[in-house]
């Protein structure tokens, strides 16, 4: 990617901004060529999309279960010595 950047001339120039109401990803490349995206996560406001939260709630509810059944038969096993 490196020698294809080198190539094109077009290096990027990556600028911090005053944080606005509305997160995006902008790049500037010596180029002039000009990215500006934003990042929408739905209407919510929250920084995780509501299918991610899900997600991650249930990934969270399996690892506490997992820890649980883990914890349990290793006071079984202790108590079998």
């Amino acid at each position: 990617i490196k020698a294809h950047v080198q190539n094109l001339g077009a290096t990027p120039s990556l600028e911090c901004v005053p944080q606005s109401s509305e997160a995006n990803c902008d790049c500037t490349c010596s180029n002039g060529i000009h990215f500006n995206q934003p990042l929408s996560f739905g209407s919510s406001g929250n920084p995780i999309p509501d299918g991610c939260q899900a997600e991650k709630e249930e990934c969270l509810l399996r690892e506490q279960q997992l820890a649980n059944d883990f914890n349990l038969l290793k006071e079984s096993y202790m108590r079998k010595e």
